[in-house]
């Protein structure tokens, strides 16, 4: 019995460690991750984020807008040296199109970021926000991502994406495609003509700047 007693407790004790969670420096999100051991083990991270519920709300909270393809993904880093789980890999992307906002400098090269990634034996994934992949296409609604505290020596300037997933609208075969996690209002525009959708945006845009109410 007091075996039995002692086993428990020590697999009580497993448990709450792997279910610890983890905050990551960033103002635009927070996350209640789940996680093994690290080093060595892969931490599965849901993310609570303020989530547009439309394609209006969605340009409401962008600052810069752009058509852009990904030209390479960068390695993986840890953003906090003292959370070996506070994983970010940035991407590389080439404006095409400029749809709103205004490029710092004029570079045509922006830089995503995005939580997860692996380090090492340290690997953390976000199920709801899959990392872009070279060569994709998408519009993407974008935020500045400009803490101090985390580096950029890529000298693009950086970007996460307005909402995490809400932000990417993919294009996949001249199509538009939200990531499943996206709100109905955006699933709308699922399988949309990509030029008509970057029409529909531009349209939109033109009536904010005019003043009008959305």
């Amino acid at each position: 019995m007091k075996t039995r007693t002692i086993v428990f407790a020590l697999f009580t004790v497993l448990v709450t460690f792997i279910k610890a969670s983890t905050a990551q420096d960033a103002s635009l999100r927070t996350e209640n991750a789940t996680m093994h051991p690290c080093p060595g083990g892969t931490g599965s991270s849901t993310v609570n984020t303020s989530s547009p519920t439309s394609l209006d709300s969605l340009l409401r909270m962008s600052e810069l807008i752009v058509v852009g393809t990904v030209v390479d993904v960068l390695p993986a880093f840890t953003a906090n040296p003292d959370h070996l789980m506070s994983i970010e890999t940035p991407s590389v992307v080439a404006v095409g199109e400029l749809l709103y906002g205004i490029l710092p400098s004029g570079i045509p090269t922006i830089l995503l970021t995005q939580m997860g990634g692996k380090v090492g034996p340290c690997a953390k994934v976000v199920p709801d926000d899959p990392f872009v992949q070279k060569d994709e296409r998408y519009v993407f609604f974008l935020m500045a991502d400009d803490r101090p505290k985390v580096p950029n020596t890529s000298g693009f300037p950086r970007y996460v994406a307005v909402g995490l997933w809400s932000g990417k609208a993919k294009v996949v075969h001249g199509r538009i495609q939200f990531l499943p996690s996206a709100s109905p209002g955006l699933h709308e525009y699922d399988d949309m003509d990509a030029t008509a959708f970057i029409a529909a945006v531009e349209d939109r845009i033109r009536i904010r700047c005019r003043g009008w109410p959305w």
